[in-house]
């Protein structure tokens, strides 16, 4: 497959977000995954250990998906001195975050960019942040365009950086993977309306077609391929765990 066809084909896969789970409706997710905000802290916790001694005056951390702003807070939250640029393709998910997040934006602390999230990584210089940080982003990606943007993660950050994500990696074991999806689907009873139910439902299925399902151990694989080390797995909740890795 070209690259054309890979930004194409992730063009199509990003659209989901712009319907019934899309802009303030995301937030609908907390009532079907009661671990949600457990995850979004679980990535605040991890910047706030990994910078704790620090010396820069500075921490520039990049954001891959910033939905309305679950993961930003939490960013922003960790040190007071993480200069944060998000992106998201998402014009919905950019104005519920743009208001959510008001303060840090006028503060200059956060910086928002609508664009195709590989090409936004693209245009960052090699070796230049200290930490790329996301959550709940990168299972939605198409494999092929996930390893490229694995593949920039990995190019601009600096030496001894660090790859924070909080995210749906599918077990390994197939009985697991296959009860613990059953019990998600199950959670979807608890969504305020009908449309948002079958929202959430699509894009379950969506997640778990072949080109696009994220699995842990082929992850684990691709990143070390990629360069990536100290690559370590915590606190998994159903389908979702964090993952941290570093580079050299």
């Amino acid at each position: 497959m070209n690259e054309q066809s890979n930004f194409e084909k992730q063009e199509n896969i990003n659209t989901r977000f712009g319907g019934a789970i899309g802009g303030d409706r995301l937030a609908s997710i907390r009532l079907s995954m009661p671990h949600h905000d457990e995850m979004q802290k679980l990535v605040g916790n991890a910047l706030k250990n990994a910078f704790r001694n620090y010396p820069g005056a500075e921490i520039h951390v990049v954001e891959i998906g910033i939905g309305i702003g679950y993961t930003a807070k939490e960013i922003l939250e960790a040190d007071k001195r993480i200069k944060l640029q998000s992106v998201d393709n998402e014009p919905k998910m950019i104005g519920e975050a743009m208001k959510n997040l008001e303060k840090n934006i006028s503060e200059g602390r956060l910086k928002i960019e609508k664009q195709d999230a590989l090409q936004f990584l693209r245009d960052i210089a090699e070796n230049s942040v200290e930490s790329v940080a996301s959550a709940f982003t990168l299972h939605n990606f198409e494999n092929s365009y996930r390893e490229e943007v694995l593949k920039e993660i990995f190019r601009i950050l600096k030496p001894g950086g660090i790859f924070i994500n909080a995210d749906k990696y599918v077990p390994d074991d197939e009985k697991e993977y296959r009860k613990e999806y059953e019990w998600q689907m199950w959670q979807f009873e608890n969504a305020p309306d009908d449309e948002t139910k079958q929202g959430w439902i699509e894009h379950y299925i969506t997640d778990s077609q072949p080109n696009i399902i994220m699995r842990e151990k082929e992850s684990m694989e691709i990143m070390k391929r990629l360069g990536f080390v100290s690559i370590e797995t915590s606190s998994r909740f159903h389908l979702e765990l964090l993952l941290l890795a570093r580079k050299h």
